[in-house]
């Protein structure tokens, strides 16, 4: 970070984690997930350093970059899947009786 913001870094956390709070913050986050934080720290170009937890918010994947639909489109097909078993018109598989 000090690289990126230099002495606004500095200033606001020293050239050390000196009380530990930025350990304890990202306790738990893997390299990657790091690297994901830096990179969103770098593309956003904010003038001054993310708290500790604003950067463990960076870290964390977003759904669709794990290659799973958004909260709203999951929302949206449960929804659907929801109302399509729900519905009187659905035939069994075949091979399986209608009968419980």
């Amino acid at each position: 970070m000090t690289a990126l913001f230099g002495q606004k870094w500095t200033s606001a956390y020293g050239l050390a984690d000196r009380n530990g709070e930025w350990q304890r913050t990202l306790n738990g986050l893997h390299p990657p997930q790091l690297e994901i934080g830096l990179n969103r720290v770098r593309l956003a170009g904010g003038e001054w350093p993310p708290t500790a937890p604003e950067f463990r918010k960076l870290c964390l994947p977003l759904p669709e970059e794990l290659g799973l639909p958004t909260l709203a489109k999951a929302w949206q097909e449960a929804n659907e899947y929801s109302r399509a078993i729900q519905s009187p018109r659905l035939e069994p598989p075949s091979g399986v009786s209608r009968r419980a």
